[in-house]
């Protein structure tokens, strides 16, 4: 089952991207605190091949993944976002900061650099500029 916060579920329909985050608490930062359109898959192992489709009309789908780094060198995260971005078509993966999740590099660099990542690096220059003007 996919997780979807309530502010998501108002815009989501509308927009040409969305992003996939790996749990809950991410999703709700990315929609509720930073008005990305989100939804979230609990944990890992929760993604199923079926939720695939349910992304086909979206011109640009986001995966974040968790970046947690493990003691044994595996990072779950990263094999959930290279997982999910083989089966979902015109997707991208979010890197964050080694040892982090979205809700933690909220935590620690606030709003703006949070706000940041949701960009292609092109659209981000593109903002940088118009605020520079």
């Amino acid at each position: 089952m996919l997780f979807r916060s309530v502010s998501q579920s108002r815009y989501s329909l509308s927009s040409e991207y969305i992003a996939i985050c790996e749990g809950e608490l991410d999703t709700i930062v990315a929609s509720a605190i930073l008005g990305i359109p989100a939804v979230g898959v609990p944990g890992v192992q929760a993604w199923k091949p079926h939720f695939t489709r349910m992304f086909s009309g979206y011109g640009r789908v986001y995966i974040v993944g968790d970046n947690d780094i493990k003691e044994d060198g595996s990072n779950p995260g990263a094999e959930f976002s290279r997982m999910v971005a083989q089966e979902v078509s015109n997707s991208t993966i979010v890197s964050l900061p080694a040892g982090m999740d979205l809700n933690d590099l909220y935590i620690e660099s606030q709003v703006e650099a949070v706000a940041n990542v949701s960009y292609t690096d092109l659209e981000y220059e593109e903002r940088k500029s118009n605020q520079t003007s």
